[in-house]
């Protein structure tokens, strides 16, 4: 992965279904001092999904950059400076969150695909 934090990032780190969106609405919060992100576009500028985003909107962001992911912890860049917050939730929870979640896509279910 060629993404290198930052000491002022803010990673989120969760597996599916756990919270990361939940998280990260209270991270800009914080952030921007209560003060609510009013469109996708601003929203956007501030918070990001790692596994979604090239190195240059990456690069393009707002300080500090607070961006989520969902890989395994060995699979992202290690910095010491660098904030982490994981994110864990009971997986009986996640199975059902998850099941709630594909229910909203019936052609993902039904839909064959080559990977």
């Amino acid at each position: 992965m060629r993404y290198k934090p930052s000491k002022d990032d803010i990673i989120v780190a969760t597996y599916p279904k756990c919270g990361s969106t939940w998280t990260m609405q209270i991270v800009s919060l914080i952030l921007r001092r209560g003060q609510p992100l009013l469109t996708s576009e601003e929203y956007q500028s501030h918070v990001r999904y790692l596994e979604d985003t090239t190195m240059e909107e990456i690069s393009k962001m707002k300080r500090p950059r607070v961006i989520k992911t969902h890989l395994p912890f060995d699979r992202v860049n290690f910095s010491k400076d660098t904030k982490y917050i994981y994110v864990a939730r009971q997986p009986a929870d996640c199975i059902v969150s998850y099941a709630h979640f594909v229910r909203m896509f019936p052609d993902f279910l039904t839909t064959r695909r080559n990977c």
